[in-house]
């Protein structure tokens, strides 16, 4: 579940974690935060109970469309960062996806 595909269910599901009980918790997020669009409202509530960490796709794969800087920088206010700037095939996003995890978890 992406905030992109279903931003109200994302919402309730946030809502109904019991954040007594550890959880590690992968989302999909597109930083979407020009209204009406809940992106902040979303990472307000995720840091209120969690420790936050991005992995985040500077492309798409078919480099036609990229994070900004301007959405980037709001993520750093709710946690770390990494930005993962090369063009590659899945199975190598994949292998730095899971590097980021083991170095962070």
């Amino acid at each position: 579940m992406s905030n992109d595909d279903d931003e109200k269910g994302l919402i309730k599901f946030i809502k109904l974690l019991a954040p007594k009980i550890p959880h590690n918790l992968i989302l999909a997020f597109c930083p979407a935060f020009e209204m009406p669009r809940k992106g902040k409202e979303i990472l307000e509530m995720l840091h209120k109970k969690y420790e936050l960490y991005f992995f985040v796709l500077k492309t798409n794969y078919k480099g036609t469309d990229s994070r900004s800087d301007d959405q980037i920088n709001v993520l750093k206010d709710f946690g770390k960062v990494e930005v993962y700037k090369k063009r590659a095939e899945a199975e190598e996003r994949a292998i730095a996806f899971k590097k980021f995890i083991k170095a962070n978890s």
